[in-house]
Order: structure tokens, then C-alpha cells, then sequence
């Protein structure tokens, strides 16, 4: 199969959806097909990541007047820089020449307005997470824990194939292959190890406020904090300085080596983005701060199955870590175990294989 993908990433994006789409690529690519990106040029559009991992990508041009493109309809239109139709068109021509079998939508800003415009007789996969617009496609994946098809019911087509749920969550096959070396280790629940990861882009910095709560705390001091960032992200010199005020830390920049991480941390502070699966995966506690509203859902999600601690107050963050990080140091109630049972339910890992099974039967199908 051919697969062109659509995604955008920039410091108001963040990362998360050209990363998602990343690693259904490889999983296609190791399955023989061939994948292409197109990603709307501006700065840290991880341009130069999708390429070093071995993909062709093609820029569209930068982005036009943002505020001439508001929508009430479509909060996330401000995202794309210009008209659905606009992008649509620049996206034409790589589609005529490629003649891909799939075209991947991970966008928030498009919808089945996008699609129409095309009038492509390639087949269209929707990634979402929103259930909030109308989607022209023939295969959607929401991979939010506790999202259920007649969540889509009417927003896509009767022929569409729905896959809902954590089941079907974007994994790289490493964290399905340290799965059991993570269970193993995890019958000494001592912490020895925090992973401080806010996103690949992390735009409000919300990293240092994080280790300024964790020096303060007996659970800080006495463990080694590695904190990770993306390339892309401004504030790498401020977290540098920021770790000093620990005896043993570590700073990592477009760590390439998640998977090993998290499987050798023994708790997490992140974001409620797409590496929730990947902790659940390998049965890592985490401690969740919610950095934007369509991460809500998955965040207390998590909590409600006891996989995840969410810090709910923003403005309270300091506060509320710091309360969440006491109470874990002693660990008397054996929280951290618990965590990580549930956390395991929610995912083995296995998601990728199964959406990329559901997109060569549909194309056999014909």
C-alpha cells in the first residue's frame, strides 16, 4: 500500500500528532508499505525527525494571517493558518502524484468538509480523539480509553469502521517487547527513579515548575530525576540549570530510547497527550498534569480506572503535586502497585498492528 499522512506539529500544536503519526508509519513501513507526510511549513514543524526517520515529506507553504481564519464552528481552524479548502488544494497535487491506497488525517482543524474538497478515490483514515466534527472517511481511530463507537454515530458515514478505545493506541513494538521486563521489576515498588515528561515541546515550561515542587520533597531528593524534551522545545538551558538542585539527574533531548526508560522509572509526572499509552503499556504510576482542554478526557480516564493521580488545579499545581508526592514517599497503602495493575489493563501494546490489519483488509476488501 501506498499511505500519505497529513499532520501538523509547532509550538502551539505541540508534537503529538505527527508523533502518533510517526509510529503507525514505521509500523506500516516494516510491513512493506510505503508512507509519505505532508506537514505545513513553520518552525518546529518536526520536519527534519520525520525525515531522519527515513520518510519523504513535503512542506506546504507557510502558514497565512491565523486571525483571518477563525471559525466558531472550528475552534482549532487557527491551527491550520488558512481556509479548509485552501489546504486542500496545496494538499491536491500530492495526492494526484503519489496515488496513495490511504490518506492519514491527524488534524483537529480538519473535517469532512477537507475531505470533499479532495474528491481523491483514496481511502481515508481519520485519527481523533474530539468526537466533536463530522468526518468523510472509511476508517476512524480514537484511541481515548473509555470511547465507544456511538460516541461517532454522527459524525461519520454509515460504511465508516470505527476503532474506539485504549486497545487500539499507537504503540512502538518496543513497549509491547519490555512489557514483562517492566512487570518483573516493578515487585520492589521502592522509587528510585522519577521520568519528568510534559511533551515534546512543553511551550509553558510547565517542566521547571515540576522539579522546583520535586527538590522540595523528600521523594525529590532521594531519587534520580531524568527529565526528557524535544529538540524543539525553548526551554532546554532553563532545565538544565533547573536539575542542578539535584544530586542525580538527567536531562535527555529527543530521547529515542522511551520505551527502556519507562519501563526502568518507577514513577512519572506527564502529560495527559499519547504517551499515556505508553506508560500504561509498561505499568508506569503516573502522576498527570492536564496542559490543554482535549487532554481532559484521557486524564480522568485514568484516574476513574485508578491507572493515574490527576492534578486537576492548574493554578494549584505546586500545591497539588507536592501534597501527591508526600503521600507517595511512604506509599504505607501500596498506591504505586495498584497503579500499576490497572495502568497495565488499560493496553498491551498491540494497537498499531491491529489498525494497520483493518487498513490492508479494507484495501484487499476491493
Amino acid at each position: 500500500m501506498k499511505v500519505l499522512f497529513r499532520a501538523d506539529a509547532s509550538l502551539s500544536i505541540g508534537s503529538g500528532h505527527v508523533m502518533r503519526c510517526l509510529t503507525l508509519a514505521q509500523g506500516l513501513t516494516d510491513r512493506g508499505h510505503h508512507c509519505e507526510f505532508i506537514v505545513r511549513k513553520c518552525p518546529d514543524n518536526q520536519a527534519t525527525l520525520i525525515t531522519d526517520r527515513g520518510f519523504t515529506v513535503h512542506e506546504l507553504p507557510p502558514i497565512y494571517d491565523c486571525e483571518a481564519f477563525e471559525d466558531p464552528e472550528n475552534i482549532y481552524l487557527n491551527w491550520l493558518g488558512c481556509s479548509l479548502e485552501q489546504d486542500a488544494m496545496a494538499v491536491k497535487p500530492f495526492i494526484d502524484r503519489v496515488k496513495p491506497d490511504w490518506v492519514v488525517i491527524d488534524h483537529y482543524a480538519l473535517d469532512a468538509r477537507w475531505t470533499k474538497a479532495l474528491q481523491s478515490d483514496s481511502k481515508f483514515l481519520v485519527i481523533d480523539d474530539l468526537a466533536n466534527r463530522q468526518h468523510q472517511c472509511d476508517l476512524l481511530l480514537d484511541q481515548t480509553l473509555g470511547r465507544v463507537l456511538n460516541d461517532y454515530s454522527e459524525f461519520v458515514p454509515p460504511h465508516c469502521k470505527v476503532l474506539a478505545g485504549a486497545r487500539y493506541a499507537l504503540l512502538r513494538p518496543e513497549f509491547s517487547e519490555l512489557r514483562q521486563y517492566s512487570i518483573d521489576r516493578r515487585t520492589d515498588i521502592s522509587v528510585q527513579q522519577v521520568l519528568v515528561n510534559l511533551g515534546g515541546v512543553d511551550k509553558d515550561n510547565i517542566t521547571e515548575q515540576v522539579l522546583e515542587v520535586l527538590a522540595r520533597t523528600a521523594l525529590g531528593r532521594n531519587s534520580k530525576i531524568v527529565a526528557v524534551l524535544g529538540g524543539a522545545s525553548p526551554w532546554k538551558e532553563e532545565i538544565r540549570e533547573a536539575l542542578r538542585a539535584f544530586p542525580d539527574s538527567e536531562l535527555r533531548i529527543n530521547e529515542t530510547q522511551m520505551a527502556r526508560l519507562m519501563a526502568d522509572s518507577d514513577i512519572a509526572i506527564g502529560a495527559a497527550g499519547s504517551t499515556s499509552w505508553e506508560r500504561c503499556c509498561v505499568g508506569l504510576p503516573s502522576i498527570m498534569v492536564v496542559l490543554a482542554e482535549n487532554q481532559k478526557k484521557v486524564a480522568y480516564e485514568l484516574e476513574r480506572v485508578g491507572a493515574a493521580i490527576v492534578l486537576k488545579e492548574p493554578a494549584r499545581l505546586n500545591d497539588e503535586l507536592k501534597e501527591v508526592l508526600c503521600s507517595l514517599s511512604s506509599d504505607t497503602d501500596n498506591t504505586l502497585s495498584r497503579m500499576t495493575q490497572k495502568a497495565l489493563e488499560v493496553t498491551s501494546g498491540d494497537g498499531c498492528a491491529k489498525v494497520i490489519r483493518a487498513m490492508e483488509s479494507m484495501v484487499k476488501a476491493n
